[in-house]
């Protein structure tokens, strides 16, 4: 029978060694992990504010696992201090297109608010619910560089002003008001490609944040230490791998150009 043998000696819990795992323990990336985590606890003071950050770096580094670590413990936080915050998480490679990432900010945050088929419409409602309701949105799009060329400059332009357009948002067809509840908009816009900024229009750069955030490619060790930790998590029966094989791993992946992702594979 084609699957009557499913046992696999080697590996115990697959998932573990997924890419789209985040682990326990984050390895070698503590001073980004402290910097990231800096710029969100500003939506935990007095005065609340979010960030505004663009970060790069290759594919492997880590970029996205501390994002979503650091996103799941804030929103610890913030649902213990009972904090008016929606994180929305969009990936380039599912929402290509500006109406397909602002369809996917509506649903995040207002799922009741019926979607439309024009991306001037979804904008007037995202901007609409985020002044009535006072929210704070976080708006995490992963993969930037995977969205159409075509579309590419006006979806992040649109989104690089979203703020400016809650705090001139219409309260009625007649009267505009510079001042709203206590809603804002942040955003941590993610790409592999470093001179993404090249592909876009003057007016949506000088838009854009400043703040440019750079994942490293990881050393050896720490690539050795990251698969360490994924077999200690339970990735792989006890006992399976010989002394010497994860360092060939790493040796393996830096050779090819490639980071954790491509060890994680080879593991």
């Amino acid at each position: 029978m084609l699957f009557s043998n499913i046992d696999n000696p080697i590996i115990n819990k697959k998932e573990l060694l997924s890419i789209d795992y985040v682990p326990r323990k984050i390895v070698g990336r503590d001073f980004e992990i402290k910097e990231l985590a800096f710029h969100l606890s500003y939506i935990l003071r007095d005065s609340p504010s979010l960030p505004q950050q663009l970060i790069f770096g290759g594919v492997g580094t880590g970029k996205t696992t501390i994002i979503l670590y650091i996103l799941k413990e804030l929103e610890k936080v913030i649902k213990e201090k009972k904090i008016n915050l929606k994180i929305v998480r969009i990936k380039g490679s599912e929402s290509k297109s500006k109406y397909e990432v602002l369809k996917k900010i509506l649903i995040q945050i207002s799922p009741s608010t019926p979607v439309t088929t024009m991306s001037s419409d979804l904008h007037t409602k995202i901007v609409k619910t985020i002044s009535e309701r006072g929210l704070y949105v976080l708006i995490f799009i992963d993969e930037i560089h995977e969205l159409k060329e075509k579309e590419l400059n006006g979806t992040l332009y649109t989104i690089s002003r979203l703020g400016q357009d809650i705090a001139f948002s219409e309260t009625n067809q007649i009267e505009k008001i510079s001042k709203i509840k206590k809603g804002a908009v942040g955003y941590l816009l993610v790409s592999n490609d470093g001179n993404i900024f090249g592909k876009l229009k003057e007016n949506t750069r000088s838009s854009l944040t400043k703040e440019h955030f750079i994942f490293k490619r990881y050393n050896p060790d720490q690539i050795v230490k990251i698969l360490e930790s994924r077999i200690n998590e339970g990735a792989l029966f006890e006992g399976k791998i010989e002394e010497g094989v994860l360092p060939f791993i790493s040796a393996a992946s830096m050779s090819e150009g490639r980071d954790a992702r491509y060890a994680l594979i080879l593991l």
